[in-house]
């Protein structure tokens, strides 16, 4: 996947990423609230989300300079397996990725550590605007995973089925981008370009998280 950035993204663009980082941040304190469509992945849970949340913690394991981490990564032979199934190794990354990120050690994959994950890994206002664009991958990405929370958002304030949170830019982030679009009155294209992003800098309900 390309995102592509504008270095100096203007009042407007910096103002809707503030209210995202916002958001972002304020989600750590309110998602229990907030679960709606995202599954909780626990040990045993099998599935291509299962999977996805594997390829965020093979990112996370390559980057973490934190002595246990490292620890962790040797025992593993450098990374987990993408098998789909949420077995003790995934569980014990999973507890360590929480440790590292200040969260409760449980190994369950709730939306808080999705949404910590997110925080970790954009670049808050400073970084430009994202434009998603393609081709798109299947390696999650969270900047995408960022675009996905404040669409979810919008989404919950008007009573529509959910987003889950997985960082891939699929047909279902695509097909609800279109919604978005078509609602707000933009040309359903499915791509969060950057009219779709300040679009939605305009829907301040959608900025205050329940």
């Amino acid at each position: 996947m390309r995102i592509r950035r504008r270095a100096d993204p203007g009042p407007l663009v910096s103002r809707f990423l503030t209210a995202l980082c916002v958001a972002v941040a304020a989600a750590l304190g309110v998602v229990a609230t907030a679960q709606g469509s995202q599954p909780v992945l626990r040990l045993g849970t099998r599935g291509p989300l299962v999977a996805d949340w594997q390829r965020v913690a093979n990112g996370w394991l390559e980057v973490s300079s934190y002595p246990a981490t490292r620890r962790l990564r040797q025992q593993l032979g450098g990374s987990l397996v993408i098998d789909g199934v949420l077995g003790p190794r995934t569980n014990a990354v999973t507890r360590r990725f929480q440790q590292e990120a200040h969260l409760k050690p449980t190994g369950v994959v709730d939306l808080r550590t999705w949404v910590r994950w997110i925080g970790a890994s954009v670049t808050c206002c400073g970084a430009g605007l994202p434009s998603f664009r393609g081709p798109f991958g299947t390696r999650p990405d969270a900047y995408v995973a960022w675009w996905q929370l404040a669409l979810d958002r919008w989404l919950t304030h008007r009573r529509l089925p959910g987003l889950v949170i997985d960082g891939v830019y699929g047909n279902i982030t695509r097909s609800k981008t279109a919604l978005f679009q078509s609602r707000t009155g933009l040309g359903a294209t499915g791509v969060a370009d950057r009219r779709t992003w300040e679009r939605m800098q305009h829907q301040d309900d959608d900025m205050r998280l329940p």
